[in-house]
């Protein structure tokens, strides 16, 4: 399920919104309407960057295809601000959150919201990504990160990562 412009709303930090995984562009959609002045989307799948590159022609929205764990730290170096990420790449039966959280702990910025889709996962589906691994790589990027649950999918399957009063 993508997140939503409310959830969206209630976590933003900073005018930009980095995803990773658009899918169908939900995501893209959602950030718009929260209001995020710009959208960068890093897909793996050639075919839903062209239907969202289609979508969203004319909108201040980039979409790249590639993979995360390796187009995200490129895509850090030019931000020197807090921003909002919705990590969301994954096919069937692997994540590169921890990839991409490695990425962000490298990244000047300690800051940034981090909100990561589908903890359900993370309990048996995805073998070698569990909840208490995400959970120590998100404070190795910030210790001061106040880690609580959102709705997604099903309740408590948005783990979110924020600086309480950034």
């Amino acid at each position: 399920m993508p997140i939503t412009a409310d959830t969206l709303r209630k976590h933003k930090t900073g005018p930009w919104f980095i995803e990773t995984g658009c899918e169908h562009g939900n995501g893209i959609q959602a950030a718009l309407d929260a209001g995020f002045s710009a959208v960068l989307s890093i897909e793996l799948s050639q075919s839903s960057v062209k239907r969202a590159q289609e979508r969203f022609l004319g909108k201040p929205v980039t979409i790249v295809c590639g993979s995360s764990a390796i187009l995200l730290p490129e895509s850090l170096k030019d931000i020197n601000f807090p921003v909002t990420f919705w990590l969301d790449a994954h096919p069937e039966n692997w994540s590169p959150v921890l990839l991409e959280l490695d990425a962000l702990r490298r990244h000047h910025i300690r800051t940034h919201t981090i909100l990561i889709d589908d903890r359900r996962l993370m309990h048996g589906a995805w073998k070698e990504i569990t909840e208490d691994k995400v959970r120590a790589a998100l404070l190795a990027v910030n210790p001061d990160y106040e880690i609580t649950l959102d709705y997604g999918v099903q309740e408590d399957d948005i783990i979110v990562a924020k600086v309480v009063g950034a």
